[in-house]
């Protein structure tokens, strides 16, 4: 993605948390005449573009981590708790938008070609986050309206990733997740939060 279209989607991010937007905007519940399938989506971590010899998953870790001084140790921090420090064993590489959901907002349209993109993107920094494998597993496919990070201090991040994907990839979105990114944007800076 170039700069220019990042920062046309931040403006699209801006203008869609008020109240004219409605190119994306659905009242209508998501439904895909076509079933979602991981492997159609997912069926593993492409190269990454960045670092030969490495998957799209190792950037992203490599992205996330910390060295400890003294320490041949690295730690990742959790995108959806402050602070939490955590090891390799109890990681996933999470898709903020998770796949089920971007396939049941339009997704299932896309080529083959299109949705390995979505699922191996390095382009925006949070579009792929480390995360615990607990954490993971308790959001799974849900949007927004159903999950939230547990910290609040995560909830502009969260919801700025939100949007600015949406945007994007040109997905739709239903009332309740719009309603649900627009709360958890009131955490941010100048915002009303």
């Amino acid at each position: 993605m170039t700069r220019v279209l990042l920062a046309a989607a931040v403006c699209g991010f801006m203008l869609w948390l008020g109240p004219s937007v409605g190119h994306v905007v659905t009242d209508q519940p998501a439904t895909a005449p076509t079933p979602y399938t991981r492997e159609a989506w997912h069926p593993g971590w492409a190269p990454s573009p960045l670092t030969p010899g490495t998957s799209v998953r190792d950037e992203v870790l490599m992205r996330a981590s910390e060295s400890i001084p003294g320490s041949p140790t690295e730690i990742w921090k959790n995108a959806y708790r402050s602070w939490v420090p955590l090891r390799r064993e109890d990681i996933d590489v999470d898709h903020v938008v998770p796949l089920r959901w971007a396939h049941e907002h339009g997704g299932w349209r896309w080529s083959t070609a299109r949705k390995r993109d979505f699922a191996n993107s390095l382009e925006y920094p949070r579009h792929l986050v480390v995360t615990s494998a607990t954490d993971n597993r308790a959001k799974g496919a849900k949007g927004p309206d159903e999950w939230e990070p547990p910290a609040p201090s995560r909830h502009c991040q969260y919801a700025e990733s939100w949007a600015l994907i949406i945007v994007v990839w040109e997905l739709e979105v239903d009332g309740p997740t719009r309603a649900a990114i627009r709360r958890l944007a009131r955490s941010c800076h100048g915002l009303g939060g």
